[in-house]
């Protein structure tokens, strides 16, 4: 930024050293399993809580249709 304060501009030098310092930290502790990506996968507790929750939407689809089937209505579940 041109035209800053010395103030400002010294106090900018300091803050960006502690933030490199944070990385150049991280970057030494490695990559971490727990904290690298599928952060949603990761939310719902892992692959094998999601294919068993599609599992369990397929299965709400088919009962649906039989459903739909047993009252005479459209046996199409719609699809979100």
């Amino acid at each position: 930024m041109t035209g800053a304060p010395d103030c400002q501009s010294g106090r900018r030098r300091g803050l960006q050293g502690k933030v490199n310092e944070f990385v150049e930290k991280g970057i030494s502790m490695g990559r971490r399993k727990d904290l690298t990506g599928g952060g949603l996968i990761r939310s719902l507790g892992g692959w094998a809580v999601v294919k068993s929750m599609r599992k369990e939407i397929e299965t709400f689809f088919i009962w649906c249709e039989s459903v739909g089937n047993t009252r005479g209505k459209d046996s199409r579940a719609k699809r979100i």
